[in-house]
């Protein structure tokens, strides 16, 4: 074979997104034999391997990953200019993350993505960690992003990057009544702050509700006024609207910080800093999720503070 033809392309993509031979000869309509030797003859053009067997699926080799990186965009491109059928390659990419990361980087490498490649679709669902996991593990998303690093068994992790900062916050009328903010230094007791009205947290199931209620018992928090919310921004909206106080993350909350409608509450000590981690499915890492992860990346090291 001297050179390799859309139909050898196609094939490599197919196999690469399902992870076997016979998924993908079932996707394009042809017999596995003939699967198996298209991706042979391409294998032969190139001089490497693509794929290497393990267990049931097949993974992409380094080689192999980096060249389906560079010829899956054009691909779909030709495939859209051509228009003649849907391409048979999903130009669907499935993300899960939290809101944070998503206001602070991820929206701007959806952006750049989908700019050069306009018929690239993104599905996202907002959320934590534990609620994430499960839809990765069900093979309803194709990646993730968490805090802190997991262990589950099938699911592969590599770091992003370091978290944004934080900071406790409450509203003006709550400071007031224990010192007087206009203008004063006087810092009202913490423990009556804490515990004068509303606390707002992450849900008991996140890491964040560990450590921030330890902070606050730590600070004279009696707990029973502890409120959740697993929503970052719906949780900052609640400070603000229930005269409450709770840790906030500074990209959610600048605006409210610049306008007066949130101050930060000096003495109470932030939480831990952690890393944010891209988790996926063993063996279920397509090119184009694998260029997500480089720009993302990138972005995140020019955001992290």
């Amino acid at each position: 074979m001297s050179r390799p033809t859309l139909l050898h392309i196609e094939t490599a993509l197919s196999v690469a997104h399902i992870g076997s031979f016979s998924g993908a000869a079932r996707k394009l309509d042809a017999t596995q034999p003939a699967i198996s030797a298209r991706v042979r003859e391409l294998e032969a053009a190139l001089g490497y391997r693509l794929f290497t067997r393990r267990g049931q699926r097949m993974e992409l080799t380094v080689k192999g990953r980096q060249f389906l990186e560079q010829v899956e965009p054009l691909f779909v491109q030709l495939q859209g200019i051509l228009n003649e059928r849907e391409s048979p390659v999903p130009a669907s990419i499935r993300v899960g993350c939290g809101q944070i990361a998503m206001s602070a980087w991820l929206g701007k490498v959806i952006g750049r993505m989908q700019s050069a490649n306009t018929r690239l679709r993104f599905q996202v669902s907002i959320g934590i960690s534990t609620v994430l996991i499960p839809l990765l593990d069900q093979d309803k998303l194709d990646i993730a992003v968490t805090v802190g690093k997991i262990d589950y068994p099938g699911l592969h992790t590599e770091r992003l990057g370091r978290r944004s900062s934080g900071m406790w916050v409450t509203t003006p009328d709550r400071w007031k009544k224990y010192a007087s903010y206009a203008g004063s230094t006087a810092k009202p007791d913490l423990a009556d702050l804490i515990n004068c009205g509303p606390v707002w947290t992450p849900p008991l199931s996140s890491r964040l509700y560990t450590e921030q209620s330890e902070i606050l018992r730590d600070h004279g928090g009696h707990m029973r006024n502890i409120n959740t919310c697993d929503d970052s921004r719906v949780l900052a909206d609640l400070i603000v609207t229930s005269s409450g106080l709770g840790y906030a993350q500074h990209v959610l909350i600048k605006d409210r910080l610049a306008s007066g409608a949130l101050i930060e509450i000096p003495g109470l000590p932030g939480t831990v800093n952690s890393d944010y981690y891209f988790v996926w499915r063993e063996a279920n890492l397509s090119p184009i999720v694998h260029m997500l992860m480089k720009l993302a990346k990138a972005e995140s090291e020019q955001w992290a503070v």
